[in-house]
């Protein structure tokens, strides 16, 4: 081998070398950040505070289908910010790469196809992101088992870790106020409360639409008398 080839060859090790410790170097940030994450969501300091001091995260999810523990996968990742009725300009959308492929089913009611998730960026590059925009909010989904589902599975695989964040239902809600049946979909909760439908089965569209549902309905509580989630959960367990 002359010196040019082995110069090469020692670079490209001391390369690999340096991306492998760069690598290892941020999976322990990361863990020392979900570490301190847990700490502070198990404080769980938002369940007396009053709605309107509480910075909310609204998240959808887009899957291959209903069934993390039989291989179905996250496509998208899509999530707003709101504070009391209000939806803040904080969004986060993101596409996300799979090991299987999208039937054509999926494809035609998300639009997101094969080729796209095949340029997209590894699952857990988008968890990771997701993780740091949610930061240590409660959460909010329509119908949230399947949320909720998607998540643990994701967390456990990607983190080894449990999924501590707590996800609020709308259904809670709709119940609650008396709007609507409690398992309606996302667009007959629209319907009911005279929200645009837009962009459907996309993360982010489904996203904004939930978080409307949920700020539409934030007045009708505090009439109620309900001003936080400790009390929201309390008038659920009664009903």
């Amino acid at each position: 081998m002359n010196f040019e080839g082995f110069s090469q060859m020692f670079n490209g090790v001391m390369n690999r070398n340096s991306m492998n410790r760069m690598h290892e170097l941020q999976s322990k940030e990361q863990i020392a950040y979900l570490r301190r994450l847990d700490a502070s969501i198990r404080l769980d300091r938002d369940f007396s505070r009053p709605f309107d001091e509480v910075e909310f995260v609204v998240f959808d999810l887009e899957t291959t289908g209903f069934e993390p523990v039989k291989g179905d996968e996250i496509v998208s990742v899509g999530a707003i910010k709101i504070k009391g009725s209000e939806l803040l300009s904080a969004q986060f959308y993101s596409l996300s790469k799979i090991q299987g492929w999208i039937s054509p089913k999926i494809e035609a009611l998300t639009s997101i196809t094969n080729k796209q998730v095949a340029n997209a960026l590894p699952a857990k590059d988008v968890l990771d992101s997701f993780i740091h925009f949610i930061g240590e909010s409660t959460l909010i989904a329509h119908h949230a088992k399947h949320e909720r589902d998607f998540m643990d599975s994701y967390y456990k695989k990607i983190y080894q870790k449990k999924f501590i964040h707590r996800i609020v239902d709308t259904s809670f809600l709709l119940k609650v106020t008396g709007m609507n049946n409690p398992y309606c979909t996302l667009d007959e909760a629209c319907q009911t409360l005279n929200i645009p439908i837009e962009n459907r089965h996309h993360a982010l569209g489904d996203a904004v639409m939930t978080a409307k549902v949920w700020t539409s309905l934030i007045g009708r509580l505090q009439e109620q008398g309900i001003e936080n989630l400790e009390q929201l959960y309390s008038r659920f367990a009664e009903m």
